[in-house]
């Protein structure tokens, strides 16, 4: 029985968005332990600031629970735009359109896993807000009972770092369907992981990064 493209696709986007989402999940439990049973470290092991002071963590079951609905709508919008680029383009580029929507968010995940979160929000690399350091690289120090409280204090530091994620995704996710058509696959991946890394985190960090907050960059307003 011969299967048609355009369920092919369907059946490739939806194989490649799965594997990912088992993927980060094998790497957050088995490799830097950010699930499983609530262990709170000692205060004095944690690199984090805590609650003004407080070296209680001082999570709000409600902030959480809406963090993470809101990170989940989030994660709906590669099907929206997918479907709507599809369709602003030739029938036979729609297939390839609605596959690179669901692609960039599965290739901005991993990075931002590995070091597109440190980049940006991490602490700054040379003093003055203009990239951050390697420090939490592999979400290394990003812990999932414990707050972050220079971004977020009431919630876990992991789920100020998924929220952040669905926004880092849908931006390069925009500029889909200029590459309908135009591009190679190939191309279209590597150039989603150079923009991910050297415009979007940077402009990030310069903008959203406590350091940038701090010496208010260039006079910007945040």
């Amino acid at each position: 029985m011969k299967i048609p493209f355009s369920k092919l696709i369907i059946i490739t986007v939806i194989t490649v968005v799965v594997a990912t989402m088992l993927l980060i999940g094998y790497i957050s439990t088995h490799v830097f332990g950010q699930f499983g049973e609530l262990r709170l470290p000692k205060p004095e092991e944690i690199t984090e600031y805590h609650c003004s002071g407080n070296p209680t963590p001082c999570i709000d079951h409600g902030d959480t629970a809406f963090m993470y609905t809101a990170a989940l709508v989030m994660i709906m919008t590669p099907g929206g735009v997918g479907f709507l680029y599809g369709g602003l383009t030739r029938r036979k580029n729609a297939a390839t359109v609605i596959l690179q929507a669901f692609l960039v968010y599965a290739i901005v995940s991993i990075q931002w896993v590995i070091w597109g979160y440190s980049l940006t929000f991490g602490p700054d690399a040379t003093g003055h807000g203009f990239i951050g350091s390697f420090d939490w690289v592999g979400l290394n120090n990003v812990l999932h009972n414990a707050p972050a409280d220079v971004y977020a204090p009431s919630i876990p530091h992991i789920a100020f770092v998924m929220f952040q994620l669905m926004f880092a995704a849908i931006t390069p996710a925009l500029a889909v369907a200029g590459y309908a058509d135009r591009v190679k696959m190939s191309v279209f991946m590597i150039h989603v992981v150079l923009w991910s890394t050297f415009v979007y985190d940077f402009v990030g960090h310069w903008n959203w990064s406590w350091e940038a907050k701090v010496h208010h960059l260039a006079g910007w307003q945040v």
